[in-house]
């Protein structure tokens, strides 16, 4: 079981969102996390609050996520790939228009 959450705040000039594995991944291709509520048109970077050091069992594309920046149509349609994380894992990330 996975649980997924967001909140944006309401000029969506910027958001936080977590991903919580409560249990083993599987070990295949987990799902993508997608950031709802943003503004399609806007331009967004990604920051990781929470682990400060992630421990994965591969290394993954959250590694070079960090300061890149996304359209919000691409973060909410597309999303991010997740790794395969070890049980009891959260990640929270912070978005900020720019």
């Amino acid at each position: 079981m996975n649980v997924k959450f967001g909140y944006v705040s309401k000029n969506k000039q910027e958001g936080i969102f977590a991903y919580n594995s409560v249990i083993e991944t599987v070990r295949t291709t987990p799902n993508r996390f997608y950031f709802a509520g943003l503004d399609a048109n806007k331009q967004y970077t990604i920051e990781r609050v929470w682990p400060e050091k992630l421990k994965e069992y591969t290394p993954s594309i959250l590694q070079q996520t960090e300061g890149k920046v996304f359209s919000g149509e691409v973060l909410m349609k597309y999303g991010m790939q997740l790794p395969v994380l070890f049980p009891q894992t959260a990640l929270i990330y912070t978005v900020k228009a720019v």
